[in-house]
This record gives structure tokens, C-alpha cells and sequence, in this order.
């Protein structure tokens, strides 16, 4: 195995003639496929099979971040320490505190943990591969149904190829998008199965669970969850005596289902205040919080998005393109194709505000349009083909065509211009999986063992194996100013003395993320956790700025 990452390393351009070689070739394929074939040909049925496809391209150009032991933002390694404490105690806001993050972004992580361990971060990054497949295999399910599967296939494509081909570690990792993103596509695909097929209630029931998940994976998904859920729900109350109660009364039952579950867990955990003051209060604070205006917003997400070579501002740029090229607001054709094209461009639009209003930058909020952003293209694309007459069809197949080809190319051509950052470095990190600090941390460790950090230094749980000996992985809202600070503080203090991890941290002297400078540490920032690190815990250890400390009455042993 080194020997093949070392060649790999030595020749970075062979990863990108697999992964970019494998997507030319799909989509070469659809395009010919689709242009070949004529309209009346291209059957609005499942398309199961091209999931598979789509798994195929994804890992061919994510691969190498399996092998990545780097924590590429410092939620990755927060998720990956929650799950694993939820595993000794699965009651979530009792053992584990996700701040933005709800309960379902760390169980979702389970299946991989189980399989490959809480030690890597193959586990996260798998996971976030196969939510990434499921999303969009939905959302070609969408399409493939109301449109077609051959434009279906050729359509998704560019969303695919962003996916797959990005550089950059904000949508690589795992971040707290995917699991609200994959339960949004499933309730589009149980909604087209629905209404479009005249499904029976099942679907409904399908459709409302995951609707009703969505709060409690990512509170900033809420929205879009919440008017889809109406819309819904509108649409039953005008056809229920057509169709009778039960579509209604499966479509409430599964909404409610997610809530009273966890309400029903709250109750009997006693912990309702610390689910309202951390997750709710807070994340209307941190909302409230955002600093910049949209514009400005989108200004500099384009520039992150260029000087990490994300792909994002191509695809965005490349998808209000297509949607200009594609757009014809003809009268003629059936009215479901513009149901379609208003429920997708309603889901892109709260996705975009949803964005927006947090006023934060990070290039990972905009994995929420992906999707949605995706199916209004598709929706638009089959509504042109639908309203052609004969004189117009071949020219306005071959202009869809070139919108999903021009985009898909454009990205690869950028990639082929500057290939994986993470290939040329595979063979490095096989040999050198953790940080000198988490060796250090590790030969005071036992198996079983809990840490509890003053600082951000995610990375640690995940290198060491250890789980987390506090609700929250990291110290930042303990220390930055806001009207929750104190809870947080207390909380804290409350975790090292009752609970009494193991091992703790102060990486506040070591380079990490930030608040690293001296009037951070836990002895001048806090003199009562200072009080209980002092009567209960003996420095053992000082490395690279960082100190550690063991429970007194696990020293010796």
C-alpha cells in the first residue's frame, strides 16, 4: 500500500485522468445518449441503476480525503467525538452538546463509526460521500420521473461533478449540510411519488418523517423544511375528502413523529432547559449574530471560493446561466412541469436566505442549494423540451445539452489545470496518522479513557480515539462575548468537577485555530475551573504549547 500512495504522490496527474477521465466519459455518454435518442424515447420513469453511477464518480475523486488524517474544519472532529460519546450514552443534550448541530448529524455517523473506527476520519468522510450519493441520487430520481431519465441523467451531472472534483475542505468534510440535504431530497422524492404518481400514504409518511427530522439535524434547514411541510399539508387539506383522512393523518403523524420522540427522551432525561438555552436560544443568537450584509456575504464567499478552489462560484455562475439559457415562461404544456419549477425554485430560494441570513461566509452553508438549485434546473430544462413545438425541439434539446455539458466541462477543464491538493501527500500521512501531541496525549491515556479540552482542538479526539469528557468538544462559547457565555462557562465547570474526565487539556498555548494567546488559559481566564484542575488534577505533561493533566487518583496508575 505505501508503495502505491508514494507512486500515486510522485505522479498526482494519474488520480485526475481516473476521476475527471471516469466523468468525461459518463457524461460523453448521457450527451449522445440524450441527443441521439428523440423526445417521445425518454421515459418519465425510476432510475435506480444510475445511483450507482453516481456513487462510482463521487468516490473516484474523494478518495485521497479518506486518507487524510487532518481535521478539515474543526466540526468534523466535534461530530466524530459526539458520536463516539453518544455511543456509552446515546441521550443527546445529557452527554453531548452539538451547538449548531442536532442530534441526527452524530448519529447518522454510527454505521462507519461501528465499522471503522472513531479514530480516522475515513469514518466522517464516508459518511459524507454516501449522503452526498443518497442526495443526489434523489434528486435524479426527481427528475428522472417528471422530466425524464435521460435528460435526468445528463442534468445532474454538473452538481455531480462539483461534488466530486472540489478542493475544497469546507465541502469535503463532513459537515452539519448533508444530513438536512439528504432528508430534503428524500421528502422531494416521497413528494414526486405522491403527487406526480398519485402514490398512497406511505409516502406521506415517508415524506413527513424526514420533514420532520430536518430540526433536529440543522436548525438553519428548518425553514425550508417548514414551508415545504405546509405546502404539503395544503395540498391534503384540498383533496381529503377526495382521498379521505388517512394521507392527512399519516402526513401529520410522521411530521410529529421526530419531536415527540426526542421530546419523550428530554422528559424522562430532565434536560428541556439545556435543549432550550443551548440549542434553540443559542442558534437564534448565533443567527442574530451574523455580521455581514448579503452582498458582501457573496463577495467574499466567492473569493474563499477561488482561493480554495472549491468549484462553487463556477457552478453557481454556470447554474444562473443555464437557468437564463433554459427559461421560457410559455403557457403551453401540462401543469405539472410548472408545479415542478415553483416548488424548485421555492426550496432554492429559502435555501439562498437560509444562507444568507446567517451572515457568515463559510462555503459548507451552501451545500443547501446544491440540491434544490439542481432540481429547479432539471425542472426548467423539462419544461423547455415539454412546451417545443416541432420546429423548435432539436434546437432546444441541443441548448440543454450544451448547458449541462458547458458547465460539467468547464470544471473539469479547471480541474485539469490544477489537480487534488491531497494527492502528493497520501504516503506522507499513512506514515504520520496523528499529531506529536495526541502521541503525547495518548501515553497518559487508557483504553476507556475521557478528555475534556479548554480550547479548540477538535483534532485530538479523533487522533487519540478518546471520547469527550465534556457536553461541548471545545471552549468557544465559554469565552466569546454573548448573552449565553456564563451558561456555557458554568456548564463546563460543572462537566470537569461532577463528571471528572480522565484527562484535561489546555491547548490554548498550542497553534491551533485561535484563541490561543495567553489571557485564554483556563488558569487566568477561569480561576473557578482553574480551583478544580488544581484539587483534582496533576500536570503530567507540557508539549508544543499545550499542558496535560491527569486525574489525580489516575496518576500512578
Amino acid at each position: 500500500m505505501s508503495a502505491v500512495l508514494s507512486w500515486l504522490d510522485r505522479y498526482p496527474q494519474v488520480h485526475f485522468l481516473v476521476a475527471g477521465g471516469l466523468l468525461a466519459l459518463v457524461l460523453i455518454r448521457t450527451a449522445s445518449s440524450f441527443l441521439r435518442h428523440p423526445a417521445a424515447m425518454d421515459e418519465k420513469r425510476s432510475d435506480w441503476v444510475w445511483g450507482f453511477v453516481i456513487l462510482a464518480l463521487l468516490v473516484a475523486g474523494r478518495w485521497p480525503t479518506w486518507l487524510i488524517p487532518l481535521d478539515f474544519n474543526s466540526d468534523e472532529g466535534q461530530l466524530l467525538a459526539g458520536a463516539h460519546t453518544l455511543v456509552r450514552d446515546p441521550v443527546f443534550w445529557r452527554s453531548v452538546d452539538g451547538a449548531t448541530a442536532g442530534p441526527f448529524d452524530f448519529f447518522a455517523l454510527w454505521p462507519a463509526g461501528w465499522i471503522l473506527g472513531w479514530d480516522t476520519y475515513a469514518t466522517s468522510r464516508v459518511t459524507a460521500l454516501l449522503l452526498l450519493a443518497v442526495s443526489l441520487t434523489l434528486a435524479h430520481q426527481c427528475v428522472a420521473r417528471l422530466a425524464g431519465v435521460r435528460l435526468a441523467r445528463l442534468i445532474l451531472l454538473p452538481a455531480v461533478a462539483l461534488e466530486a472534483l472540489t478542493n475544497s475542505v469546507d465541502l469535503l468534510h463532513y459537515s452539519t449540510e448533508l444530513v438536512p440535504v439528504a432528508l430534503l431530497a428524500t421528502a422531494a422524492y416521497a413528494a414526486v411519488r405522491r403527487w406526480a404518481d398519485q402514490g398512497g400514504p406511505a409516502w406521506n409518511a415517508w415524506g413527513a418523517l424526514a420533514l420532520g427530522a430536518v430540526p433536529l439535524s440543522k436548525l438553519q434547514a428548518a425553514p425550508i423544511a417548514a414551508v415545504f411541510g405546509l405546502c404539503w399539508l395544503g395540498a391534503e387539506l384540498q383533496v381529503w375528502k377526495r382521498t379521505g383522512p388517512k394521507h392527512l393523518a399519516y402526513l401529520l403523524a410522521s411530521a410529529l413523529f421526530p419531536a415527540a420522540l426526542f421530546a419523550w427522551q428530554l422528559t424522562l432525561a430532565g434536560e428541556w432547559s439545556t435543549f432550550v438555552s443551548s440549542y434553540l436560544l443559542f442558534n437564534f443568537n448565533y443567527t442574530a449574530r451574523g455580521a455581514l450584509a448579503p452582498l458582501t456575504l457573496l463577495k467574499e464567499v466567492v473569493t474563499r471560493s477561488g482561493a480554495e478552489d472549491s468549484l462553487l462560484h463556477l457552478w453557481l455562475a454556470g447554474w444562473i446561466l443555464g437557468l437564463v439559457c433554459l427559461f421560457r415562461p410559455r403557457r403551453r404544456g401540462a401543469g405539472s412541469a410548472w408545479i415542478f419549477i415553483g416548488a424548485a425554485a421555492l426550496a432554492s430560494g429559502l435555501a439562498l436566505t437560509c444562507i444568507l441570513l446567517t451572515g457568515r461566509p463559510f462555503i459548507h452553508y451552501w451545500q443547501l442549494i446544491v440540491v434544490p438549485g439542481s432540481l429547479l434546473l432539471g425542472a426548467v430544462a423539462g419544461n423547455l423540451l415539454a412546451t417545443s413545438t416541432a420546429a423548435t425541439l432539436k434546437t432546444d434539446r441541443w441548448l440543454v445539452a450544451l448547458v449541462a455539458v458547458g458547465l460539467t466541462g468547464g470544471l473539469l477543464v479547471h480541474r485539469a489545470r490544477q489537480p487534488s491538493f491531497f494527492v502528493g501527500t497520501l504516503a506522507y500521512f499513512q506514515q504520520h496518522p496523528r499529531s506529536e501531541l495526541a502521541t503525547h496525549v495518548l501515553g497518559f491515556s487508557r483504553p476507556g479513557d475521557s478528555l475534556a479540552i479548554w480550547g479548540i482542538c477538535n483534532r485530538l479526539y479523533v487522533e487519540t480515539g478518546l471520547r469527550q469528557g465534556a457536553h461541548d468538544a471545545q471552549f468557544e462559547r465559554a469565552v466569546v462575548a454573548g448573552p449565553y457565555r456564563e451558561y456555557f462557562r458554568q456548564r463546563f465547570l460543572a462537566d470537569v468537577a461532577v463528571l471528572k474526565p480522565a484527562l484535561f487539556l489546555d491547548a490554548t498555548g498550542s497553534d491551533e485555530l485561535a484563541y490561543h494567546a495567553p489571557p485564554f488559559a483556563h488558569d487566568r481566564n477561569y480561576s473557578e475551573l482553574a480551583a478544580v484542575i488544581r484539587a483534582d488534577y496533576e500536570l503530567v505533561d507540557q508539549f508544543s504549547g499545550a499542558r496535560i493533566y491527569r486525574r489525580r487518583d489516575l496518576a500512578a496508575r
